[in-house]
């Protein structure tokens, strides 16, 4: 099976058109998780934890694809179109530069990182909604959002370990 879709698309495009398809599919989970009473506007930020895994163990995708994935996040939850996307363009960069460090720490250092990735991810949407509204968000649901997307860390880190593995299969054939 796989040989005959290597054959069709060359690996560099079967990597990108995985990233692209579980990305939809993690916004529709997200989506689908906003729907429980309560995580009702306070989702944990799935999608950011795939990008931060994916560009941790694959590496960096162009810029387009984090691009189409932050209108897509943005047009699906309603959002003010272009706030994900310009937040996870300005911390594409920072993840390139912290990539070969990062990428030998253990598990709990990759946490402590993860949520200094998280940290910097918020504040910046912070700004962004403060310079759109002239008015603070609540604090109470961006500290929750913290919290939730940390305890969810370590199982999507289990859930992602298979896709790193099924991408590397995919660049090896």
């Amino acid at each position: 099976m796989l040989d005959i879709i290597g054959r069709a698309f060359p690996s560099k495009y079967q990597i990108i058109f995985i990233k692209l398809i579980l990305s939809i599919l993690i916004i529709i989970f997200e989506i689908s998780l906003s729907q429980i009473h309560i995580l009702y506007q306070k989702t944990p930020y799935i999608l950011y934890t795939f990008i931060y895994f994916w560009f941790l163990e694959i590496g960096l995708m162009s810029y387009w694809i984090y691009f189409f994935i932050g209108l897509f996040y943005d047009l699906i939850f309603g959002n003010n179109l272009g706030l994900s996307t310009i937040c996870i363009l300005l911390l594409v960069p920072i993840l390139t530069l912290t990539h070969p460090h990062v990428k030998n720490f253990d598990y709990t250092k990759k946490f402590l990182s993860f949520t200094i990735f998280m940290t910097l991810l918020l504040s910046l949407k912070t700004t962004f909604f403060f310079i759109l509204f002239f008015k603070m968000p609540e604090i109470e649901f961006i500290i929750f959002q913290i919290f939730i997307t940390l305890i969810f860390y370590p199982l999507l880190f289990l859930f992602f370990s298979p896709v790193s593995k099924l991408i590397n299969l995919i660049v090896r054939v």
